[in-house]
Parts: structure tokens; C-alpha cells; sequence
């Protein structure tokens, strides 16, 4: 629905968002540019229904105004129908948007379209479903009689007030990904200010003009080229082509600006937070299990909100104001961890990273501009960690808890003066397991199948996830349907179970199926052979596409895979036992196969040391992932006929919780023991169970959820029954032996009386 913010309606954000809005001409340092109309882009493997003719960005620094410049020319009724709506957005509160002109070329004609009454303001809140609230207004104006082949132009500039570093200048600028007419990249600055540039290549340099005290840098080009983007590139590498100039000396600077401002926000009283503190040192002695109450408090029992109307989410919110409301975004909730770890006596400051360019903000200028999100450093027990506030369900205690590797970050403190890398224990690889356990039959009887999962670390946070937000109905009947997949059909044995040891950061899982149909005729008569589904390996680690690549390819985050499958059949004979190894710069594999009359069993073993493989690695990279697709593939030829074997008590079980901590004469206090419940496996469960015949690396990932039920066996009960079985086969195999030997001693007499009743026969009197 369209809202027209006209000051009659009575809403003081939509009128200050039409005092912003203004129709004017273009200022006189702007350089003039026309679009040529005749433009025709080379041709392309994917033609766009859109050609863009110009791309014109020109920047005073010393103002803050940037103007921009388009004309696209719209080539089919699609593009008609998603471009014919001009859209524009700002934020009112900082800044100011001069509309030069909005117009349409047809043939040899020009039709005007800059009319501010017509134009409808949209406080749209694009960010909501994301809870995030950024006070921004979307200036809407609805083109009349467009059609296909008509050319939309338009130019406007934009007055932007910072925040942060108001006396320094930064910005960057991002060309488009495509092949256009002509490209126009101005900025002009005074000659006693230190600016520096860079851009996406050394090549790409500007023409620099000195005149009347000012310096220009220019960047033009005609019929710019910019290459396509490849599949499967990192988030944080900046494919497309860009622009940066900045006059921050160095991320010392940087640090130092934003630690002086947000600290001035956070020094005020915070009887709310000191009132939780006294909460939590009355019900915990110990300093760790003071800390991670406080870590548990703000990540589990806060909401993250973001609320940016009144800096432009720059600045955090108080840190009492946002432990009285329990809510916040990243930089309110981090403040407020900071506050709270410090009235505890712990070491803690916020730290500025960027979720997307992570590693790549070490490549670019100093800037505050260059972060969207902020996490804590703190100190404890002597040793240095970081954790991200906004994170729910995560465990493993103050010390082992871990986030994503967001490779560079800004500690806010006076003394600080360039970027630092999370500490190693912060970004700890996962590990996750799976023994897969197969009772073979081969008279054409079902076979079982037991899938027992162990995740850890970052590993089980993703699981964690997934049962939290999936009902645990779905993850059974998903789970279900990918193992039908895998073995061509399955039928659940049991209920699914799982046990979440948040404290030690580990999630397992258990679940037993009855399969068939996966069996094929082998060429040996009486044979039949048996391929092993996709496994844990393969399923991560997708085949390279090409040969030579021109950017960095991305590899699932650094982790530990391993894959167990046991097959048992009473026709395995014993067979060669291999080993297998495969080793570069960004992974370890090694494989070993255990082959005995009755079983045979391979272990595979997967570490990923690195998220990217480089260009220059490619070639080897690729080399090394066939390799290991080749050893993982496996196919079993066993003869006709033998049933399965019987299920024993371990099949398709939990593995045994840990020994809750013996008491000591300090005051400890223990978390409840674990317990079990239904559920399903996570993000890389999920390519255990994919199709086999599909292409692995094309499998989404499942969502996460959980709750527990049913207590494990206690380990004491486990011992007395182990003991009395070995008992028990003790006696059975005494008794077997004196059987046997009774046996052999009786034949050994019928044979001598036998010998001796021949011997009288054959020696007896003639007469």
C-alpha cells in the first residue's frame, strides 16, 4: 500500500523525510556527461533484459555530497515491468537528497518526469523481518506509459552528515557487474588533505587534474567490461570491480574515534545491570561460572532489535537503557556484555568486524565505514577469547566457546593501533562424526541400518540450531526421506534420539532404519553388489568445476569429518586392507579399511585447514579432491543368500554421557545431567543423507531444534552386565570344550576295539 507523507497527514518522520527531498539543479563542481543511446554491449552468455548506458559517481569530499548519474535502457517487458517503478533511499535524519531530473528518452524524444508531487515516501523497514529498524524512507514515483526499447535517466545528489570521524573523509564505491557504455568516477578534494585511493586493480588508476586549490581524481573509461562472476566465490571477496579513497592515517586513528564516543555512551549509571551482577555472584562463587552466566544471560535471555533512529546505528544505546528493555542490536549488546564482564573484575572490550569482507578488510584503506557488526574480547583465567553477544544456544563455557572466523578485527581501546586476528580457541575448527552401521542381507530381507552422529564445537551449534528451530516432527519425516533416498527406500526402527551436552559443546544423535532395494546383480553368478551411499566426505567436498579460475573458490569452513561405515555379512570374507592418504596447503584425507570374515569396515577422515582455495592452488586443489572422490567410492561384491545378523544392545545407541564431576570441598555448582529426545542430524547430517545419485555440493543444508527426554543407562549397570556376560561365555566355553573332549576320547575307543575285534576275526582257528 502507497502512502503519500504530505504534511497534511500528520506524521512528523514522513514531513522531515519531504523536507529532504528537494528538486534543484546540479551544482556547479559536477562534470557534465550524456549517455550515449546507441550503445551496444558485447554479446554476453546470459543477455540481460537490461542495458546500462551510463554510470556516472562524482564526490566533493570536502561537502559530503556525492552525485550520482544513470541511464538504462530497458530492452524487454520484464525490465519494463520491474524498472518502471524509480525508487530512491535515505535516511532523513542525515541526509539531504536535490533531485536534478527523472526522465525518459524515446527515439528523439525527451519526456520529463520530475514532478516531487508525485513522488510517495515508503517508510518500508526492509530490514524488519531481520529486526532491524533503520528509520530509512524509500522516495517512490510510479513512471507512466513506459515501453520496451525507451531509455530511464536520472541524476541526483546526496548530502550525507557523519557520525563518526566527522573531520576525515572515507568512501567506497562499487561498479556495476556488467558490461556498460560509459563509466565516470569523480572525486575532487582540497590539495592540503592526505586522501588515498585504491581499487580492485593496479591497472585500474586515475588521471588526476590540480586546479584553484583542488585535486581531482578521475576515473573514466568507455565501454567498460567487467567480468562475470563466478560461481562458489567466498562472501568476502570482492568479485565485482571497486573504488575506495580515504584519508584515515591507520586503524589506530580509526579505534581511537569510535573508543572515545562509545564510551562517553556507556559511563553513565546502570543500576539495572548492577542489580543483575548481585543476582548472579549471590548463586555462583566460582569466576567462570560467574562468566558464563553473564555470557548466557545476554545471549539467551536478549533479543536482538535493532533500532538505529537516531545515529544512523553507529552508536550504541546505553548499556543500562538496553538491560532494562532486554533488547538490542550487536554494538548494544556487546556494550552492554563489556559492562557487566568489567563489574565482574574481567578484562573486556568490543571489537568492530565485517561479517561479509571478514579477512578482505586487511586488503583496504583504514575506514570506520569498513565494519557491520561487533563482538567482545575479554580475558579470563589468562587467556584471551571472543564471543559474539548476538549468538543463541552456545556452549562449551567461557573458554571454549567459539564464533566465526571473521578473520580481522578493531579492538576499541586508546592503545590499539592496527587490525588483530581472533585468538585461535575462538574459531576452533568443528569436528563432526558418523558411524553408519549396516546388517547386511542378502536373501532379500531388509537390512538395518544405524546412524549414530557426534558433533562438536562449531559443528554442534549448527545442529543446535537446527533442533531449536524446526519442529522435531519435520526433522524426523526430512531425515526419513533422505534416507529412502540414499538407500532407495527405508522405514524408521524406533524413535529418533538425541542428547545435547551444551557444557562440554557436544550434540549426539542415534536413529535406526530398515532398508532395501539397494542391491544390484553383480556379474559373478550368486554375487550381488552393493555401492555405499554418499558419505560425509564427498558430500562436503564438491568436485571443482573448471580447470582455471579467476577468483578464490570457496570450501566449507575449516573442520574434522569423519565417516565410519561397518557392514556386516556372513558372506564378507577377509580381503586387503588399505590404507589411503591425500595430503596439500588446504586439506588432510586418510582411509583405512578393516576386512574380516563376517565384516568389513572403512574409516574416513577429513580436515579442512582453510575456507578458500586460491587461484593459484586450483589446479593441485582439484588433483587432490579426485583423488578422494575415487578412494571414497566404494562397492561391495558379497554372495547371495546370507540373512542378516542379529541387532546387539550398542546398535544404533547413544554414546555413554560422561561421568558427572566428583565433588570436591569447594562449592561447585554442576549442570543437570544430559538427557536424550527424538530428533534428526544438521547441516552436515544432512549431506550424509543426501540422494546419492545427485551432485553433492548442489545439497542445502536442513535447519536445527530441540528438547530431551528419557535418561541413558546408568555406566555402573553397564559394567555388572558386561561382567556377568564374560561370565557366562566363560562357563559356556568350559562346558563346550568337555563335550568335545568326551567326543574325541570315545571315538578313539570304538577305533581299538574296533582293531582288536578284526585282529581275533582275522587270526582265529581253521577248524
Amino acid at each position: 500500500m502507497l502512502t503519500d507523507a504530505k504534511p497534511a497527514q500528520g506524521s512528523d518522520a514522513f514531513g522531515l523525510a519531504r523536507e529532504k527531498l528537494k528538486v534543484g539543479p546540479v551544482p556547479g563542481w559536477v562534470v557534465a556527461s550524456r549517455p550515449d543511446l546507441s550503445f551496444v554491449p558485447k554479446e554476453s552468455k546470459s543477455p540481460s533484459p537490461t542495458t546500462l548506458l551510463l554510470w556516472s559517481v562524482q564526490a566533493n569530499i570536502e561537502s559530503n555530497e556525492t552525485c550520482v548519474h544513470l541511464a538504462i535502457r530497458l530492452e524487454t517487458m520484464q525490465a519494463v515491468q520491474h524498472e518502471s517503478q524509480w525508487r530512491l533511499e535515505f535516511e532523513p535524519k542525515s541526509q539531504t537528497v536535490l533531485i536534478h531530473w527523472i526522465k525518459i528518452h524515446r527515439l528523439n524524444t525527451e519526456i520529463d518526469h520530475t514532478n516531487l508531487d508525485k513522488i510517495h515516501f515508503l517508510q518500508r523497514e526492509a530490514g524488519l523481518e531481520g529486526c532491524v529498524i533503520d528509520g530509512c524512507f524509500t522516495a517512490l514515483l510510479l513512471l507512466e506509459d513506459v515501453r520496451p526499447g525507451d531509455v530511464l535517466e536520472w541524476c541526483y545528489t546526496m548530502k550525507t552528515r557523519p557520525t563518526l570521524l566527522p573531520e576525515n573523509r572515507h568512501a567506497m564505491y562499487h561498479l556495476p557487474a556488467a558490461n556498460f557504455g560509459k563509466l565516470l568516477c569523480i572525486v575532487r578534494f582540497d590539495e592540503d588533505r592526505s586522501l588515498k585511493w585504491k581499487s580492485f586493480s593496479e591497472d585500474f588508476k586515475p588521471e588526476e587534474i590540480r586546479e584553484n586549490g583542488q585535486t581531482q581524481w578521475r576515473w573514466s573509461r568507455e565501454n567498460f567490461c567487467s567480468p562475470e562472476p563466478e560461481v562458489n566465490v567466498p562472501a568476502w571477496h570482492l568479485a565485482s570491480p571497486w573504488i575506495q579513497v580515504s584519508d584515515c592515517p591507520d586503524w589506530g586513528t580509526v579505534a581511537r574515534s569510535v573508543t572515545s564516543i562509545w564510551e562517553s555512551v556507556s559511563s553513565g549509571e546502570s543500576h539495572t545491570i548492577v542489580g543483575l551482577i548481585e543476582d548472579i555472584c549471590s548463586q555462583e562463587q566460582d569466576r567462570l561460572a560467574r562468566v558464563e552466566r553473564v555470557l548466557r544471560l545476554i545471549q539467551d535471555e536478549f533479543r536482538y532489535l535493532s533500532v538505529n533512529l537516531d545515529h544512523g546505528g553507529q552508536i550504541p544505546s546505553p548499556p543500562d537503557t538496553v538491560a532494562r528493555r532486554r533488547f538490542g542490536d550487536c554494538k548494544d549488546l556487546c556494550v552492554l556484555l563489556v559492562k557487566m564482564l568489567q563489574q565482574l573484575g574481567v578484562s573486556a572490550k568490543p571489537v568492530l568486524v565485517n561479517t561479509s569482507r571478514r579477512r578482505a578488510v586487511a586488503t583496504l584503506l583504514p575506514s570506520p565505514g569498513m565494519f557491520d557488526h561487533v563482538v567482545v574480547e575479554y580475558e579470563v583465567e589468562g587467556q584471551v577469547r571472543w564471543v559474539d553477544a548476538t549468538i543463541k544456544g552456545q556452549g562449551g563455557g567461557p573458554l571454549k566457546r567459539v564464533l566465526p572466523n571473521f578473520g580481522y578485527g578493531l579492538v576499541l581501546d586508546i592503545s590499539t593501533t592496527t587490525l588483530t586476528a581472533p585468538p585461535p580457541a575462538s574459531i576452533a575448527p568443528g569436528k563432526y562424526r558418523v558411524r553408519e552401521s549396516i546388517l547386511l542381507d542378502t536373501t532379500g530381507a531388509n537390512s538395518s541400518v544405524a546412524i549414530v552422529a557426534t558433533a562438536e564445537g562449531s559443528e554442534a551449534e549448527m545442529m543446535r540450531h537446527y533442533f531449536s528451530a524446526s519442529p522435531l516432527a519435520n526433522i524426523a519425516r526430512e531425515r526419513l526421506q533422505h534416507c529412502a533416498d540414499r538407500y532407495r527406500n527405508g522405514k524408521r526402527v524406533g524413535e529418533l534420539k538425541f542428547r545435547d551436552d551444551r557444557d562440554a559443546n557436544e550434540f549426539h544423535i542415534a536413529e535406526v532404519f530398515e532398508v532395501n532395494g539397494f542391491l544390484n546383480a553383480s556379474e559373478q553368478y550368486g554375487f550381488c553388489d552393493m555401492f555405499l551411499p554418499v558419505n560425509l566426505i564427498n558430500g562436503s567436498l564438491g568436485l571443482p568445476e573448471g580447470r582455471t579460475r579467476r577468483d578464490p573458490l570457496m570450501l566449507p569452513p575449516p573442520c574434522e569429518l569423519v565417516h565410519v561405515f561397518e557392514v556386516q555379512s556372513g558372506g564378507v570374507q577377509n580381503a586387503y586392507s588399505p590404507r589411503s592418504r591425500v595430503e596439500s596447503a588446504l586439506l588432510r584425507f586418510n582411509q583405512q579399511v578393516h576386512s574380516m570374515p563376517g565384516s568389513w569396515s572403512v574409516k574416513m577422515n577429513l580436515t579442512i585447514l582453510d575456507e578458500v582455495v586460491l587461484p593459484n592452488q586450483f589446479d593441485e586443489h582439484s588433483r587432490r579432491v579426485q583423488d578422494i572422490w575415487r578412494e571414497t567410492s566404494w562397492k561391495l561384491t558379497v554372495p547371495v543368500g546370507y540373512s542378516g545378523a542379529g541387532r546387539n544392545r550398542a546398535f544404533g545407541v547413544l554414546p555413554t554421557p560422561p561421568r558427572p564431576a566428583i565433588p570436591t570441598t569447594r562449592k561447585v555448582t554442576t549442570a543437570p545431567p544430559p538427557t536424550q529426545s527424538e530428533s534428526s542430524s544438521d547441516n552436515r547430517d544432512t549431506r550424509l543423507v543426501a540422494n546419492a545419485t545427485e551432485d553433492p555440493a548442489k545439497k542445502n543444508n536442513l535447519p536445527p531444534r530441540a528438547q530431551s527426554v528419557a535418561t541413558p543407562s546408568p555406566l555402573e549397570t553397564n559394567r555388572r552386565h558386561e561382567r556377568r556376560s564374560r561370565q557366562r561365555n566363560g562357563k559356556q566355553s568350559w562346558s563346550s570344550r568337555k563335550e568335545q573332549w568326551v567326543i574325541v576320547i570315545g571315538f578313539f575307543i570304538l577305533v581299538i576295539v574296533g582293531i582288536a575285534l578284526m585282529a581275533l576275526i582275522i587270526s582265529g582257528d581253521p577248524k
